[in-house]
């Protein structure tokens, strides 16, 4: 479940790199004591032995989780492709309801009422929004004083960010859904649209498509 790396023994100086992508590297480097890999050893061992490790339905969410984690760390405008994969994981788990309307909000108050830490929602909204505005083409055209704004938004929202998917995903795993409907009952008793505000879009869109008609 961790998903590419390259080790190196600095005792022996041999190289690991067999579940290593050359191509995403991360421009960091994490030196780990033999402390932190006992620790790490524990984390693994604990995350593996929950109920809900191998989940089907958590499966797509981990995929684009990792692939996320995978792409190089690094905040330049022309490498956001890590938000989009981070963004897709978290719709195919919190968004599995199929609903169509206030998807933002959707999204934000059900991973708030999941983790239940502050500014969750704040920073879900902020990450789902900046998504948008990189597959709509918003980024293309951005002037290099923009450009500096935006990356230091993103370089402040970021690791929070990150920090919360890691939340998420070490909780998630002690729930286990044995069907879709199960995990859906699930994820509407974190947060549901009312159903008045869903008529209120469904009416609207029909008088909206009558428009449609006339073309």
């Amino acid at each position: 479940m961790f998903d590419h790396f390259l080790i190196k023994d600095l005792d022996n100086k041999e190289e690991y790199s067999n579940l290593y992508d050359f191509a995403t590297s991360s421009v960091y480097k994490y030196k780990f004591e033999k402390n932190e890999i006992a620790k790490f050893n524990g984390f693994r061992k604990n995350i593996t032995e929950k109920k809900g490790y191998n989940n089907r339905f958590y499966k797509l969410p981990l995929e684009y989780f990792l692939s996320g984690g995978n792409k190089r760390f690094s905040y330049r405008i022309e490498n956001l492709e890590r938000i989009i994969d981070y963004i897709i994981a978290l719709e195919a788990l919190f968004l599995i309801d199929g609903n169509r309307y206030f998807l933002r909000r959707t999204i934000s108050k059900r991973i708030s009422n999941f983790l239940k830490i502050d500014n969750t929602d704040e920073i879900v909204k902020y990450m789902y929004n900046e998504r948008s505005r990189i597959v709509h083409g918003s980024y293309i055209t951005l002037s290099e004083n923009k450009k500096e704004e935006k990356i230091k938004k993103l370089k402040c929202h970021m690791p929070l960010f990150e920090e919360l998917l890691r939340e998420i995903f070490t909780k998630i795993f002690d729930y286990t859904f044995s069907s879709r409907e199960k995990l859906i009952k699930f994820m509407k008793e974190l947060y549901d649209i009312p159903e008045e505000c869903i008529k209120v879009m469904e009416s609207a869109k029909k008088e909206a498509e009558k428009y449609f008609l006339m073309d």
